[in-house]
């Protein structure tokens, strides 16, 4: 009877687990920005997703939805961008904090891997305080098992004012004023 058992196990587990897509969520870049800047892009965001079955021709190719959701206001500049290396699926604002990019072409990539990066999110940063940590936050929805591990990510944040310079300019006009008394 164990043998059995466990004969079932093997010959089922794979076929199981082998349904989940697991995706690795990423920022390949965290720009530092100027916290008087009006619009900058935020570092592009990535899944690098595993798994599944791939779908073999003739049949049709699946498609998913993902949604890209900011911890700001996103900036309307209609050129949001989700790309895997082959296709480009243009995004639609949503609400003011998220771009969704809807049918985008998904053959799930069994042992290999599908990497997508969501670029061209632009931002105001001087609606943030210095040192304001921009983050971004990815979902899929489809009939497919999905997985999304560290779904948030870092993606920008607003510089902090180093605190010598003020300093060395308050002793720089102190020492012109100085100057002047006693010249």
């Amino acid at each position: 009877m164990k043998l059995k058992v466990l004969w079932i196990l093997w010959v089922f587990i794979p076929a199981i687990s082998a349904d989940t897509i697991t995706c690795n969520a990423g920022a390949a870049s965290v720009p530092v920005f100027n916290p008087s800047s009006v619009s900058e892009a935020v570092g592009d965001y990535t899944l690098d997703c595993t798994g599944g079955t791939p779908v073999l021709p003739p049949n049709p190719i699946p498609e998913i939805n993902v949604t890209a959701f900011m911890n700001v206001s996103i900036l309307n500049t209609d050129g949001w961008v989700l790309s895997d290396g082959v296709n480009m699926t243009p995004g639609i604002l949503g609400a003011s904090n998220d771009v969704e990019f809807v049918g985008v072409p998904f053959n799930p990539p069994g042992a290999g891997t599908v990497v997508f990066t969501v670029e061209n999110i632009f931002v105001n940063p001087s609606a943030e305080a210095p040192g304001f940590q921009f983050m971004e936050l990815a979902e899929v929805f489809s009939t497919m098992s999905f997985g999304i591990t560290n779904s948030e990510q870092l993606v920008a944040e607003n510089a902090v004012p180093e605190p010598f310079s003020l300093v060395f300019v308050g002793l720089g006009l102190g020492a012109m004023l100085l100057a002047r008394k006693h010249g």
